[in-house]
């Protein structure tokens, strides 16, 4: 390998599922491993100058290593950066970046999703119609579980970031009321929702508490 080449290793590929990474491979003299266990990672990312990882812990002595000796760059392909040494990383001079909103409305969808269930329970219809409770009724149909409507129910967001924003326009798209976020710290109270006095994170707990209750 010339000492030119910028080589890149991925270490847990097999984590994004059937994702092509054709275009990586075609673009980068590259090496992708599907999964890699704390004893493979020195091995694999000795030589390289950069590290793709999703789940793969790299910590102060792997980065403080003769194996790390070429590395300048982790991509942490994920939203966090928790599974990586960043104080060890700094020391060697190593940049350290991640994708923070790859999958915000994924998440978000999922946590509308979430409060469905909690509303409608479905799951609990189905496991009630699998097991021939339907059948069963003898009005033929079973009314077990309340399914509240969602519009005008009160909708408890904590915090403000990409996904806090998608899980409040989708609540807001079912006729739901947004508790208003509590501001950032730099931010100012009125510049998220006009004169709102933001109360204590308890109550974002208690509207919540109130939508799976429906009260």
């Amino acid at each position: 390998m010339s000492g030119n080449t910028f080589r890149v290793v991925f270490l847990d590929a097999d984590t994004f599922g059937d994702l092509s990474l054709e275009r990586f491979t075609l673009r980068w003299d590259s090496a992708v491993y599907g999964l890699s266990n704390p004893s493979q990672v020195a091995k694999r990312i000795e030589g390289c100058q950069a590290v793709v990882v999703n789940k793969v812990r790299l910590p102060g002595p792997l980065l403080r290593s003769p194996a790390a000796a070429n590395l300048k760059l982790i991509v942490v392909a994920a939203t966090g950066t928790d599974n990586v040494d960043l104080e060890a990383a700094r020391s060697r001079d190593i940049a350290v970046c991640n994708v923070p909103g790859y999958a915000t409305q994924s998440v978000a969808q999922f946590a509308v999703a979430l409060i469905l269930e909690l509303a409608c329970h479905v799951g609990s219809y189905s496991s009630l119609t699998r097991s021939g409770g339907w059948e069963e009724s003898p009005m033929y149909t079973r009314l077990d579980f309340s399914i509240p409507e969602l519009c005008g129910k009160r909708l408890g967001i904590v915090g403000y970031g990409r996904i806090g924003k998608a899980v409040m326009a989708m609540g807001r798209s079912f006729g739901m009321e947004i508790v208003p976020p509590l501001p950032e710290p730099s931010r100012p109270a009125a510049s998220l929702s006009g004169s709102f006095s933001p109360p204590q994170i308890s109550s974002r707990f208690t509207a919540l508490w109130w939508l799976k209750h429906r009260t």
